[in-house]
């Protein structure tokens, strides 16, 4: 429905009420008291989760507002050290897993303290996804000595619908003493899944 304009002496019929007013307001109600059958576009405030929701689609029902990012989905920190053998390892708790909703972009943020004992071709920070992986975050080559390295990188998915699992694993080209997290040193292991927007209309 349209918007409309009230004149001072006109009616106002229930049929005005149900539509120009009621679906066109902001709904107070909690996240089991959701009115019934609600036209696209409307808008809800859940008192009992503080969550402002607009209907979408009869797929996707009952989101925040769609062209707005929706922030961290889920995020996992880890302090503790892990020894990583040559190859490569998925490193212990540093792994997300949410309900993507489709129609959506996310960013896949990582950090971590590579270190190896000897001279290696190469190591890489890369993030998994549903067990495949999916991109490389942070790499070097040709490291000459016994090193340690600070690696802070991202990469975004589009992903479909349903259960996700991101996770962070660690490549290091010979097995000498290689870890990630050095135990002492204050520079934890992060990985971070945030939702930035819409990457299309709903579904």
């Amino acid at each position: 429905m349209a918007f409309k304009t009230f004149v001072p002496g006109a009616t106002l019929t229930a049929a005005e009420v149900n539509t120009y007013l009621a679906k066109q307001s902001v709904i107070v109600c909690t996240s089991t008291t959701r009115p019934s059958s609600p036209p696209e576009g409307m808008t809800i405030y859940e008192t009992d989760t503080d969550k402002l929701l607009t209907y979408t689609t009869a797929t996707t029902g009952w989101q925040p507002p769609w062209n707005m990012p929706w922030g961290v989905m889920g995020q996992a920190v880890v302090s503790a050290e892990q020894t990583v053998a040559s190859g490569g390892v998925d490193l212990t708790g540093a792994s997300v897993t949410y309900t993507a909703v489709a129609g959506r972009r996310v960013r896949i943020s990582a950090k971590a303290l590579m270190s190896t004992g000897t001279s290696v071709a190469g190591w890489s920070l890369r993030v998994y996804k549903d067990g495949s992986l999916y991109d490389t975050v942070g790499f070097s080559n040709d490291v000459a000595a016994a090193a340690s390295y600070g690696c802070v990188g991202a990469t975004i998915d589009t992903p479909a619908a349903g259960s996700r699992t991101y996770k962070l694993n660690a490549f290091f080209s010979v097995n000498t003493d290689n870890k990630v997290a050095l135990s002492g040193q204050n520079f934890s292991t992060i990985i971070i899944v945030e939702d930035i927007g819409p990457s299309g209309a709903p579904a």
